[in-house]
């Protein structure tokens, strides 16, 4: 421990060495043999490096009242002082003096300062000050080697992982003996392997690649330091030692391609590789033979795929110095052929005659996978595989429905429910391959079926299950096996030329759209209670017969949406009479336009309403000569649409920008009705209070021989302008006033209201 010193100065320095130490630290340091110095949060202390005869290390402590500062050189060690202390504290004295420098630069005006503030500005500015000296000073480029090793948590888990380890220096390389320590330093901190090697981040640096790798293995370490801070109860739990670490899946990818092009050893007991390839191509380097054996069985050769080594969390194998990416069917194989394999010593496979069959069939596919496998000429030539043809024969009697399956192999007939097999050949001397993915995908169908076994066959009973297998399940194997249906289970099924068709059309009033609805060859009354099920949401409707009506199939959607739209209650349909407003029609084309649904028959008389409501200029409506006024094309197709509505007695609302002629659009309209209609009814215009007088003068402008009144005033006036306005053709009155009169205007009945 040094003399106090309340602040760290030239002077402080001189007292607290003799004359010759000092200035020997002077020397140094006027010479720049301080070569680092940086902060080490950690320790809490300064660290300098200073070049003499060898390299030679400093530590400074800065507390409130004394500064204790050591070497690691002979002369500290002897004497308890050192020219490489004075060197290094002289380079903390200019750096400060840097430091606020350029603080009252920053700020002319010095503020009262403290303790606090001074250790911010101290930690903070390290890095500055190492960044700047990274700059001006030449690194040494350090070599790396990595190993990986294959690893398990054998006997607890038996999958295979990897882990990592380094060894890097400047002349020959030193393990790193807690990589995850050395990850976090060898970003801006110091790190010492020996008495003779230390990394110094302002004096070493990484090749590109190496850092790539680095910034690979420094996420592995925050990403596991967090895992386990946020578990507790794995703070103190580790599978690995601390030179190594594990290598997650999600980084193996990019990490084992910048590895390969590395020093990489690879490790797994008892054999060492000094390089690794990486192969992202599916095809495996494995062969596999198949050959006769003794007598008659064979055998099969596995070869070299026993030395193999599966990473199944990774998706990777490794083989003879390459890691092979695996595809996701690889994985799955691989995975399950190592299990078979596990307690297997030799690298071949004994097969009986009485397996071939099913080993080729089974076995084959999964082999060609993952590998090549040749066959010996003398089996090949009793290999047949000739195509799969299923059929299924369906049967139904006394409520019980009977299906049947077989897989048919040229010759060869095959119950997969049934042992035995029909052959019409004598040959037992031939090898069958099945087809057995057809033959899985038939299998999965049926058993997603509600079927059940009684040893011989299969069967179902229950009006569920039958419409559920005939509908859904037969659709599905009509696409993969030739179905046969004796009669009476043809006649569960409804024709398909029996599809529902619904006629819409105007009523002879054309006021009301008329909705008829039919299926060929069924009787009206069943026809209404297979409507009354579809608005019940069921599934079907049995007809009297037995014959299933399916409704929740695409022959029934459209309807299914017109009864939820038309709102069709089973009132109507037991009436048989189905009615709704003429409106309804443009919701009606819009659900059969989307659908494109050809059951969906309209009338010649709706078909031309439709198209006029669609095209308002079709019926091409005289403007009246007598307004005093010319239509732009847009105002007179606004003009020509209300009066299709009009037409049709429909309602409807011109909606438009300010300022684009509604008003003149209006009058158009109003003056065209009361010279087309005699009717004594007057006309209703409801306006802004503002407005009201307005809309006269435009009635004055472009219509004068209408009679126009604006009905306003206090309510006895407009009491009294309304019973006296029986020979006017246009009211106009205002929004609040119609509230107000609303029950004197209940008593009369308008032409049009605007």
């Amino acid at each position: 421990m040094t003399p106090t010193a309340s602040i760290l100065s030239k002077e402080t320095i001189k007292q607290m060495f003799n004359h010759t130490a000092y200035e020997r630290g002077l020397t140094y340091f006027k010479q720049g043999r301080v070569k680092t110095l940086y902060y080490e949060p950690k320790d809490e202390c300064w660290v300098g490096k200073v070049l003499g005869n060898d390299t030679y290390y400093v530590t400074v402590e800065l507390h409130d009242h004394y500064i204790d500062s050591s070497c690691d050189c002979l002369a500290y060690e002897q004497f308890g002082q050192c020219k490489h202390e004075v060197a290094v504290l002289l380079e903390m004295v200019r750096h400060r003096e840097q430091i606020e420098n350029v603080h009252l630069k920053e700020n002319p005006i010095r503020k009262r300062d403290n303790g606090q503030t001074t250790r911010f500005i101290e930690t903070f500015s390290q890095r500055q000050y190492t960044e700047i000296r990274n700059i001006n000073s030449a690194k040494d480029q350090l070599m790396v080697e990595y190993i990986l090793k294959a690893k398990s948590h054998y006997p607890y888990y038996s999958e295979n992982y990897l882990t990592i380890e380094m060894k890097t220096g400047l002349n020959r390389t030193y393990v790193v003996k807690n990589i995850k320590d050395f990850l976090r330093a060898s970003d801006h901190e110091s790190y010492v392997f020996t008495a003779n090697f230390s990394y110094e981040p302002a004096e070493h640096a990484f090749s590109k690649e190496d850092e790539e790798i680095l910034k690979i293995l420094r996420a592995i370490a925050k990403n596991e330091q967090l895992y386990l801070d946020a578990s507790p109860y794995q703070r103190h739990t580790s599978y690995t030692e601390s030179r190594e670490m594990i290598i997650p899946p999600i980084v193996v990818d990019e990490l084992l391609l910048k590895l390969k092009d590395r020093e990489t050893r690879f490790e797994y007991p008892p054999h060492s590789v000094p390089t690794i390839d990486v192969c992202n191509e599916e095809e495996l380097p494995f062969s596999f033979e198949l050959q006769k054996g003794k007598e008659e069985d064979f055998e099969l050769k596995l070869n070299d795929i026993t030395s193999a080594i599966l990473f199944e969390p990774y998706g990777y194998l490794y083989f003879k110095g390459t890691f092979y990416k695996l595809s996701a069917i690889q994985q799955k194989l691989m995975k399950d052929f190592f299990s078979l394999m596990r307690n297997k010593r030799d690298s071949s496979l004994l097969i009986s005659k009485d397996q071939i069959e099913p080993f080729l069939s089974n076995v084959t596919p999964a082999l060609e996978e993952i590998g090549t496998l040749t066959i010996d000429e003398t089996i090949s030539d009793q290999i047949l595989a000739p195509d799969l043809k299923t059929k299924i024969w369906i049967d139904y009697n006394q409520d019980i429905l009977n299906v049947n399956l077989e897989y048919q192999y040229g010759d060869r007939i095959l119950n997969p429910f049934l042992l035995e097999t029909t052959e019409t050949t004598e040959n037992q001397e031939t090898i069958l391959i099945r087809d057995i993915v057809k033959e899985q995908e038939i299998m999965s169908i049926l058993e997603g079926a509600p079927l059940k076994y009684n040893g011989k066959e299969l069967y179902l009973v229950g009006e569920e299950d039958l419409y559920q297998f005939l509908y859904h399940t037969l659709p599905l194997l009509e696409e993969k096996a030739e179905i046969y249906l004796t009669r009476s289970a043809r006649l569960l099924m409804i024709p398909e030329q029996q599809k529902p068709v619904v006629s819409i059309d105007l009523d002879s009033s054309g006021d009301w759209l008329d909705v008829r609805f039919d299926i060929s060859g069924i009787d009206q009354q069943d026809v209404q209670n297979i409507l009354q099920s579809v608005i019940e949401k069921k599934r079907y409707y049995r007809l009297h017969n037995g014959t299933f009506v399916p409704i929740d199939d695409d022959d029934f959607a459209t309807i299914h949406q017109l009864i939820d739209e038309l709102d069709i209650r089973k009132s109507e349909l037991q009436k048989g009479e189905i009615k709704r407003p003429l409106f309804k029609g443009m919701l009606i084309d819009d659900i059969v336009s989307s659908s494109r649904d050809s059951s969906i028959r309209f009338g010649k008389t709706f078909r031309h309403f439709i198209k006029n409501f669609k095209n308002p200029d079709q019926l091409d409506f005289d403007i009246p000569q007598s307004l005093q006024a010319s239509l732009r094309d847009y105002q007179n197709f606004g003009f020509q649409w209300m009066k299709t509505l009009s037409h049709y007695r429909l309602g409807g609302i011109l909606a438009d920008d300010m300022g684009l002629g509604k008003t003149i659009q209006a009058i158009t309209f109003m003056t065209s009705e009361k010279k087309e209609k005699k009717e004594l009814q007057p006309m209703l215009v409801v306006a802004p209070a503002s407005l009201i007088y307005n809309w006269k003068n435009e009635f004055q402008k472009f219509s004068p021989e209408l009679k126009v009144r604006i009905i306003d005033g206090n309510p006895e006036e407009r009491k009294e302008l309304i019973q006296f306005s029986n020979e006017i053709d246009v009211w106009i009155t205002s929004y609040p006033m119609l509230r107000q009169d609303i029950d004197l205007y209940k008593k009369s009945n308008f032409l049009s209201l605007s």
